[in-house]
């Protein structure tokens, strides 16, 4: 099953900007668009609640 927090999200250092995924078990990249749809939401809910975590703090 799909865990979004086994996912840390990095900034590419490409000119493009796209999105990297770090897993952070394996350290193996992957990029947002090799996401499913339904995992990419996912992962948007995860930093949306972590970002409110934080600023709560």
């Amino acid at each position: 099953m799909f865990e979004p927090s086994d996912w840390i999200r990095k900034p590419s250092t490409n000119e493009d900007m796209r999105m990297i995924y770090i897993n952070v078990d394996t350290k193996l990249p992957k990029l947002r668009e090799t996401f499913s749809s339904e995992h990419q939401r996912m992962l948007d809910r995860h930093e949306v609640k972590q970002y409110n975590l934080k600023r709560l703090r």
